[in-house]
């Protein structure tokens, strides 16, 4: 676990040389990994739930993730484990970012009722890239084959970190930078997420 500690923190580190941010926590326990990252318009939360193998937001639901990281929890659940590039519930790690607009210097997670008066200070950076570059989202690393870089034993832990620390300083430097005139869209898509959501599971 401090090995992949040590992984997302030297590739995040550009937060910290570029972007003005500070480290203002990390811990790696035995549930997983998470660090936070804030200057003085943005937090930036990584984590990675090693157990299941996913990167979750917080305290965000289910219902508010991104599609994939649905599917990817849903199949963890009742698929049985598999090697790397098919499902492995404790080896296939999705990373997920979660991006802060800072609310009087506090991180703020998704509340749990969400409405048109709702105003979200929080959003999974998948949703942003999904709207700036969609060519640029990672899948779930079950779905990529044995033939991948990100499937390699040495370094694939290392290479998939690195791209998403990659679209994060490129994508994502808008943000980094106090510019959030995004949020409107991003809570359209969150907000049509929880509607299907509700709507799956009636």
């Amino acid at each position: 676990m401090q090995k992949h500690l040590m992984i997302i923190t030297d590739l995040f580190d550009f937060l910290i040389t570029d972007f003005s941010c500070r480290k203002i926590e990390k811990k790696a326990e035995s549930w997983g990994i998470e660090v936070k990252y804030a200057n003085n318009t943005t937090g930036i939360k990584i984590t990675y739930e090693y157990r299941e193998a996913y990167i979750f937001s917080g305290v965000c639901t289910l219902l508010k993730y991104p599609l994939h990281i649905v599917v990817a929890r849903q199949e963890s659940r009742w698929q049985s484990p598999l090697s790397c590039g098919h499902l492995s519930q404790v080896h296939t790690p999705v990373i997920f970012l979660t991006i802060y607009q800072l609310h009087n210097g506090v991180m703020l997670d998704l509340p749990a009722h969400i409405d048109e008066k709702t105003k979200l200070y929080c959003f999974g950076f998948d949703d942003a890239i999904y709207l700036l570059a969609p060519d640029k989202l990672l899948k779930p690393l079950y779905d990529y084959d044995e033939s991948s870089i990100y499937c390699d034993k040495e370094n694939g832990f290392k290479e998939y970190v690195r791209q998403f620390a990659n679209n994060l300083r490129v994508i994502g430097a808008p943000f980094l930078n106090g510019n959030f005139s995004l949020m409107p869209q991003l809570k359209s898509i969150i907000t049509k997420r929880i509607e299907q959501w509700e709507v799956d599971n009636v």
